[in-house]
């Protein structure tokens, strides 16, 4: 059976004494046992705390998970907040690829826009259902050189009829202009997805979200730019990036 190799990174600030751990639906997460998840890491990435950890994987995988912070003898003192995150390994992944997931934690706020309830009521959710679903896909033969990029936004206060792209400082997503942009697939409740390959020598690339509205006016999202970089160091770089990025600043 095809194997790949899951790595989680997490930015997170801990107290002395705390660490991190994912619980999942899967037995190489816990399987929901929180002492039996994945105990991570941290890694110091320049003003960062990243929480990273590895696992063995088939290569056709599918999981909900959440992150949990524990003491020293694994008791939990806080969790994420809203519902389970959910992974898919990418379609097209072979045998002892690295398929890297940067993440994000889930606090209380962003859950808050997530539920359906506040949705519906604020935002109009039923937009949202009208939209149609679509499957981001990767038909591109890939060479040692490529590395793919699968972005990953949440987008629960989206106007009607807007769709989401990502731009950038590269030509694959625009060189940031909005019009040439990244076109991202809505895959449901509220997540819109879209993969893109790029060259080992295009990275870092910067980049951010924005909304194209039914007219066609577009929007970026506040804040600094985004950034994805790959450590080309390693003896085996990660060959599938998953940037959840949380929701989309508005």
């Amino acid at each position: 059976m095809a194997k790949v190799t899951l790595i989680f990174k997490l930015p997170y600030y801990t107290e002395w004494g705390q660490s991190l751990i994912i619980a999942g639906s899967a037995p190489a997460l816990g399987s929901w046992n929180v002492k039996q998840g994945l105990a991570l890491s941290p890694v110091h990435e320049g003003n960062a705390l990243v929480w990273c950890g590895q696992v063995s994987v088939p290569a056709v995988f599918t999981c909900e998970y959440s992150y949990h912070v524990v003491d020293d003898h694994k008791n939990v003192l806080r969790r994420e907040a809203g519902e389970k995150k959910k992974l898919v390994v990418p379609e097209g992944v072979k045998d002892g690829d690295v398929v890297e997931v940067r993440d994000w934690w889930q606090d209380a706020s962003e859950a808050l826009f997530l539920r359906s309830a506040f949705k519906n009521v604020i935002f109009s959710a039923t937009d949202n259902a009208k939209r149609q679903l679509q499957s981001p896909s990767l038909s591109k033969t890939l060479d040692p050189e490529d590395i793919v990029v699968q972005f990953i936004i949440s987008c629960p206060r989206l106007a009607a009829g807007s769709t989401v792209v990502v731009t950038g400082s590269n030509l694959a997503v625009g060189n940031w202009k909005a019009q040439n942009g990244l076109k991202l697939n809505y895959v449901g409740d509220s997540i819109w997805k879209a993969y893109c390959v790029l060259r080992k020598s295009e990275f870092p690339v910067k980049y951010k979200y924005c909304q194209v509205s039914e007219a066609g006016v577009s929007s970026l999202e506040f804040g600094p730019n985004r950034e994805v970089d790959v450590d080309l160091s390693s003896p085996k770089p990660s060959r599938h990036i998953l940037l959840s990025d949380g929701s989309l600043r508005v």
